[in-house]
């Protein structure tokens, strides 16, 4: 049975939430940014076009337990709220398991903390049944609209959609632009995507066409937070850039909840 105290202990001591390294300065930006129309901020979600300053103060306090008038430098994120988003997660993966069928794609838009925790999400959605689909793996190189990178394809590493840069990185994006890609070879090849679990860009870009999605997003991930009341998007606030081995026991107990409600 999951150890909530111990949990949210781990939460704060790691950084995932509680203090984290977002500053508030960088969320700021961020709204700017989405203001601006910045796509690097917006995640492909056109309730940025209506967001108003209001809405997204009462989305940072709902969704995060976060505050723009703080000048601290670090962020600030609830770890109950994380600690509730964890098992929104889990049940929601659980929903999915328990129908043993469906394609799922999952993908990341930050490699580099958060793979492990997609790749073992791979693992239990095979073996529960589901197809774990590979659009555009190792394909062409897929311009973008906004110059945040140089083109790039799509990779994948353990089942996980990656963005590769040559000549041999995989690359931190905020962009929608390579999931529109995928949903769009999946669409035309008749065989719509069931399931979207990813990040960034990637899970912007599947909420926005309505596929069912589950996302983690970091405080200053305006978008995904303004999406979150969407029923068919469940999203799971937490530092998304902390060292690897940090997010294993949050991944264990997103896991171990799934499981719960597939028995």
């Amino acid at each position: 049975m999951l150890d909530e105290r111990a949990l949210l202990a781990h939460l704060e001591s790691a950084a995932l939430s509680g203090s984290v390294s977002t500053t508030v300065r960088n969320t700021r930006g961020k709204i700017a940014g989405l203001f601006t129309g910045d796509p690097r901020c917006r995640f492909g979600l056109s309730v940025c076009d209506t967001a108003t300053r209001q809405q997204i103060d009462a989305v940072l306090g709902s969704e995060a337990g976060a505050s723009l008038d703080s000048d601290e430098a670090s962020g600030h994120i609830d770890p109950h709220r994380t600690l509730a988003g964890i098992l929104a997660y889990g049940r929601a993966l659980g929903t999915h398991l328990a129908r043993g069928h469906g394609r799922a794609l999952v993908a990341t838009g930050h490699p580099a903390g958060l793979l492990g925790h997609y790749a073992s999400i791979v693992s239990i959605l095979e073996a529960h049944g589901l197809t774990v689909v590979t659009p555009l793996d190792g394909g062409p190189e897929l311009p973008v609209e906004f110059a945040e990178e140089p083109p790039s394809s799509i990779r994948y590493v353990s089942g996980v959609a990656c963005v590769y840069r040559k000549p041999g990185a995989l690359a931190h994006s905020h962009l929608p632009n390579y999931m529109n890609a995928m949903l769009d070879v999946q669409r035309e090849a008749r065989e719509p995507i069931d399931l979207v679990i990813g990040d960034h860009g990637m899970a912007g870009a599947a909420v926005e066409r309505g596929v069912p999605t589950l996302s983690i997003a970091d405080v200053n991930d305006i978008p995904l937070l303004l999406t979150a009341g969407l029923t068919h998007h469940t999203v799971l606030v937490i530092d998304d850039n902390r060292p690897a081995q940090l997010f294993r026991p949050v991944t264990d107990a997103i896991l171990e909840e799934a499981l719960r409600h597939v028995r």
